[in-house]
């Protein structure tokens, strides 16, 4: 999404500000918050018992985290390089 003379500082900071977004984003959802609490209470729950799949709580775990992430991400990404652009245009301006 980034034009090809962007920096490699500048393309690290801006990448940066989109994985602190992304995680402030869900950090902040309290529905995944609860769906989260939920599924680890069932994998600990399942853990407890002989013949228990823990593999198959942890994959249902990423798949939720993963599958959050790639619903925010596309939003955050734009948010955040349309701010950066907004400040380098003015900062052009103001030169």
């Amino acid at each position: 999404l980034l034009p090809e003379s962007i920096s490699p500082g500048a393309k690290t900071r801006i990448v940066g500000e989109i994985y602190r977004d992304l995680d402030s984003t869900l950090r902040g959802n309290s529905q995944l918050g609860k769906q989260l609490r939920d599924a680890f209470a069932a994998a600990a729950k399942d853990g407890a018992n002989p013949g228990g799949d823990a593999r198959v709580h942890q994959q249902a775990i990423v798949a939720l985290m993963t599958g959050r992430a790639r619903q925010a991400l596309p939003a955050i990404a734009k948010r955040v390089i349309n701010e950066w652009t907004h400040s380098v245009v003015a900062g052009n301006r103001e030169r």
